[in-house]
C-alpha cells in the first residue's frame, strides 16, 4: 500500500471504532472495540493531520485486507469525540 506500486485491497468493515494501543515512528496499531482485533495503521492514513497521535486516543477507521496478504490494515483513520466508543 505504501510502496508506490498499485495494490488491490478489499474493504471489510466501514466506520469501525477503536483506540490507539501502539505508536511507533511512521506507524502504529489500533485495538478495535467491535471485534477482538489489533490492526496496523500507517501515518499516511491519518485524516486529522493537525492532531497529535497519542495512546488510548479514540478513532474511527475503515478496515481493509490487501489481496495476497493476511494482515488487516486501517485506512482513513480519524479522531472521534471522547467517550463515544
Amino acid at each position: 500500500m505504501y510502496s508506490g506500486r498499485q495494490t488491490v485491497a478489499v474493504v471489510l468493515w466501514l466506520a469501525c471504532k477503536g483506540y490507539i494501543v501502539t505508536v511507533k515512528e511512521g506507524y502504529g496499531f489500533i485495538r478495535c472495540t467491535d471485534r477482538d482485533a489489533r490492526m496496523f495503521f500507517h501515518y499516511s492514513e491519518l485524516l486529522d493531520l493537525d492532531r497529535e497521535i497519542r495512546l488510548q486516543q479514540e478513532v474511527e477507521f475503515t478496515v481493509v485486507q490487501v489481496l495476497l496478504q493476511c494482515d488487516l490494515k486501517c485506512m482513513d483513520v480519524t479522531s472521534i469525540l471522547r467517550d463515544s466508543v
